[in-house]
């Protein structure tokens, strides 16, 4: 749902639902945009956060402030730079899935040209549902959903890193590339940081809502 903020009938707003701890001034009329008209509460003016989303234009998430940078910024700036690095460096993005001390021969089989060009429309697809997820939902438990699916497919990659590299190459940080430390060291940053938020370790913007209400 939308965070914009306008002016309707009779010096009403409208207001997204998820801004259920936001009053305005006593006698104004607020209208939720699935729902009948009410009357503001008495409690002491908070609209210039919703100002600040109509007027610049800033993204609506149910994330708590960290969760928000990490995931909803962080994340699909990286997941841009996975989509683009398969296709602009082939080679060098092939090399540092492993240990740069034995990397492919070259030219590469077809079937690895393949993979590689299949993982890079992997990450865009990943960075493209994640960035829809995290602005277009207004729906906690999806975004937990997504989370917890997130958290999984991280366990995944790093398995799947591990098996590739084996373990005294996975564990040898001094010899990692560039590629590895997205893959293990970014990788298990995420996962660790998607257990938090799952655990409530960054609050809740809901749970916020609930104890001011």
């Amino acid at each position: 749902m939308s965070c914009c903020l306008s002016c309707v009938g009779e010096g009403g707003l409208t207001l997204p639902r998820e801004s259920a701890n936001t009053w305005l001034p006593e006698g104004q009329n607020f209208y939720w945009a699935d729902g009948p008209p009410r009357r503001a509460s008495i409690l002491p003016l908070r609209l210039g956060t919703l100002l600040l989303f109509h007027y610049l234009h800033l993204p609506c998430t149910l994330f708590p402030t960290w969760p928000f940078i990490l995931f909803g910024v962080l994340e699909p700036l990286t997941m841009v730079a996975g989509a683009l690095a398969p296709i602009i460096d082939t080679n060098n993005f092939i090399a540092g899935q492993t240990s740069l001390a034995s990397p492919p021969t070259l030219p590469h089989h077809p079937s690895v040209l393949a993979l590689n060009y299949q993982l890079a429309n992997i990450y865009g697809l990943v960075g493209m549902l994640g960035v829809g997820l995290i602005y277009g939902t207004s729906e906690i438990h999806v975004l937990r959903n997504a989370v917890v699916a997130l958290s999984i497919a991280d366990l995944g990659h790093l398995y799947a890193t591990y098996a590739a590299m084996g373990p005294d190459t996975f564990f040898d940080v001094a010899s990692w590339s560039l590629v590895s430390w997205g893959n293990i060291g970014f990788t298990a940053f995420l996962f660790v940081n998607r257990i938090a938020y799952l655990l409530g370790l960054f609050g809740s913007k809901t749970s916020k809502s609930k104890k001011r209400n």
